[in-house]
């Protein structure tokens, strides 16, 4: 991998996880990708995402291990948030995080504020040097499946956090696909697999919350970079999807509806920590029950010396099958994706793909299909790592399938008329490569009165085709406001406006140029402020709106 920049120091990868965080760096001109450890914690440890808020004020109080550790005392007056990851999957635009009506946006930014002290900490106590923070570039992996606006809402988090500013947004502050930095990750340590020219390795990055699946090409006719030749597959079925089947179990075997969360709370900590990480398909499970439980338990419970016992039929039946075949479902839709041609490597990352039952799973499915087929530990980081190799090249991936179709919806009024039209900018499935720029255009003729033209960026997650009109269930993603006076050239009657989009990750950029001069929109993606252009900055020019409300 090619590295270098003149502009920044280090790489730093954030892989923001549902229930714990994790982070690496390297310096820009080597690719040797460093772990951070939190202070007093053991080697290659991630760090709790949970955050603790005064109840009532609804302030922040501290998060990670000092938020586990006060929040499991019960104190009353505090809230223990968990899982705020799993709000951006909500489709509001502005979405809660869970019971406690606190802002998302608001719970990350707190939450990467702290976490910014800890890394800057860890940093210089490595290399004195390292304190300009100005020159550090910050990659944050998120799912495959985020829509635009779940990644909008990280990068207003990372701005409010004072960890980038909004002018340096651009370039200081990179996104990519958690399976893709896993990719990186694992291609980077496996000089020995002959991974060469224009040969095709999968990715299966199986978290606590989404499991992302994606299939990378090698090119190293002019370096090495990647493509991205099939649409990536992904979905929210990550092994706490298993603890929601096992508590499922436990409540119908043990009566335990009515009974207070404390009791099951004790159990689903033993499946945590001991049952499912260990649990391979071929033995019966049995869980210690609590005192107070033991006392009110069904008598058909299968219950005896205090222990629950739970047959390996029902443990796969009704815990690990309903979610492993959803895995398996997702690898299977690459290779259909793939049709004829030969995929050469597959690596399975992330805490879940550590599972010894999902293990057999896929080996059984899908080893003889491959030339090798490599498991990586947790430990390993492969997402945190690869971020941060991301970091140094963010040009190594040139090429991203398109996950939805992208439209401008036009309305011009000139006093009289008003001519309403969608227009096809980028469809679904179709590839996009690094720094390119889509053009398309709309015209009006010149008239007497003052021009209103609106032009809205919406994306469309549907399958169907789409004609003239927006189509129903579009989203939003970027509003352009103008109206001014237009002062055509003599001998002209009609005006241009020249339209050009780049798709970079979560870094859509919009250029425009209308009466011999461009604009350009940079991705400052913030609360309903009219934004100005970034070049060529002209009062009278059209002002690009971002609405993510």
């Amino acid at each position: 991998m090619t590295v270098g920049s003149n502009k920044f120091v280090i790489s730093v990868g954030i892989d923001f996880g549902t229930s714990s965080s994790g982070c690496s760096y390297a310096y820009m001109d080597d690719a040797a990708v460093t772990v951070i450890d939190i202070p007093d914690r053991a080697r290659n440890i991630k760090t709790p995402t949970q955050s603790l808020y005064r109840k009532n004020t609804k302030e922040f109080v501290c998060c990670g291990f000092k938020a586990v550790k006060q929040g499991n005392r019960h104190e009353t007056g505090y809230d223990l948030i968990t899982n705020v990851k799993m709000a951006l999957n909500s489709r509001s635009k502005d979405p809660k995080s869970s019971k406690h009506s606190l802002e998302t946006v608001d719970v990350i930014r707190d939450y990467f504020r702290n976490y910014y002290i800890q890394i800057m900490k860890y940093l210089k106590s490595k290399d004195p040097s390292l304190n300009d923070p100005s020159r550090f570039r910050y990659c944050l992996t998120v799912p495959n499946l985020y829509s635009d606006n779940a990644r909008l809402i990280m990068r207003r988090a990372v701005i409010e956090a004072g960890i980038v500013k909004k002018d340096d947004i651009c370039d200081q502050l990179l996104i990519i696909n958690e399976s893709e930095a896993a990719g990186l990750w694992c291609e980077h340590i496996s000089p020995n697999l002959d991974l060469t020219h224009d040969k095709y390795f999968m990715v299966c990055d199986a978290g606590g919350y989404s499991v992302d699946v994606s299939v990378l090409q090698i090119d190293t006719s002019s370096g090495k970079s990647f493509r991205e030749v099939i649409a990536s597959s992904g979905s929210f079925c990550g092994s706490m999807c298993l603890d929601d089947c096992m508590e499922r179990l436990l409540r119908n075997r043990l009566y335990l509806r009515d009974t207070s969360n404390k009791h099951i709370k004790r159990l689903m900590d033993e499946f945590v920590n001991t049952i499912k990480p260990e649990f391979d398909g071929t033995q019966n499970v049995q869980l210690t029950l609590p005192e107070e439980l033991r006392l009110i338990f069904d008598p058909m419970a299968e219950i005896g010396e205090g222990k629950l016992y739970i047959s390996v039929r029902e443990m796969k039946e009704d815990v690990f099958d309903p979610i492993i075949r959803h895995v398996i479902h997702l690898i299977r839709d690459q290779f259909k994706k793939m049709r004829n041609k030969h995929i050469h490597v597959m690596f399975v990352t992330g805490g879940f793909g550590e599972s010894p039952y999902l293990t057999h799973r896929i080996k059984e499915a899908f080893e003889s299909r491959l030339d090798f087929l490599h498991f990586l530990r947790e430990k390993d980081g492969a997402v945190r790592r690869g971020a941060a190799l991301f970091g140094l090249n963010p040009e190594v991936i040139d090429q991203r399938i398109l996950q939805r179709t992208y439209g401008f919806n036009s309305v011009i009024k000139d006093g009289f008329t008003k001519r309403n039209c969608f227009t096809i900018w980028a469809r679904k499935g179709q590839p996009i490569r690094e720094n390119m720029w889509i053009e398309g255009w709309t015209s009006w003729v010149r008239g007497k009165f003052d021009l209103s033209i609106s032009i809205a960026l919406y994306s469309y997650d549907g399958d169907e085709p789409v004609k003239m009109y927006k189509p129903q269930g579009a989203k939003l993603v970027a509003k352009f406001d103008t109206q001014f006076r237009i002062a055509l050239k003599p001998g002209k009657d009609r005006a241009n406006l020249n339209i050009f989009i780049r798709f970079c990750l979560g870094n859509i950029r919009v250029k425009v140029n209308i009466i011999d001069k461009t604009y350009t929109y940079p991705p400052q993606y913030y609360d309903n402020e009219l934004l100005s252009p970034e070049q060529n900055l002209d009062s009278s020019g059209p002002h690009l709106h971002i609405d993510i409300r």
